[in-house]
C-alpha cells in the first residue's frame, strides 16, 4: 500500500496539485512581454491571451493527472484488487 500512496504524493506533485511542486513561472515583467506578443501575433486582445493561456495549463494540469491516475490503476492493479476486498 505504501507504493500506491508514494506513486499518487508523486503524481499530485508532478500534476502541481501538491507540495513540492515548484513553479517555473517567469518574472511578472517577462510575463507581460510574453503575453503582449502572443497577443500581437495572434491578433487577439491580452485579456483573450491570458484566458487562452489560462485554459491550456488547466486542461494539461489535469490531462497529467489523469494519466498518472490510470498508470497507477494499470501498473498496481492486482494490488488495488486485493486492497479493495
Amino acid at each position: 500500500m505504501g507504493v500506491i500512496i508514494g506513486r499518487i504524493k508523486d503524481s499530485i506533485k508532478m500534476a502541481g496539485l501538491g507540495d513540492g511542486y515548484k513553479s517555473k513561472a517567469l518574472p511578472r515583467a517577462e510575463q507581460s512581454k510574453a503575453l503582449e506578443k502572443v497577443a500581437a501575433e495572434k491578433g487577439i486582445s491580452m485579456e483573450e491571451a491570458a484566458l487562452r493561456a489560462i485554459e491550456l495549463y488547466s486542461s494539461r494540469r489535469k490531462s497529467t493527472l489523469l494519466k498518472s491516475i490510470k498508470k497507477i490503476k494499470t501498473e498496481d492493479s492486482k494490488l488495488l484488487k486485493g486492497l479493495a476486498k
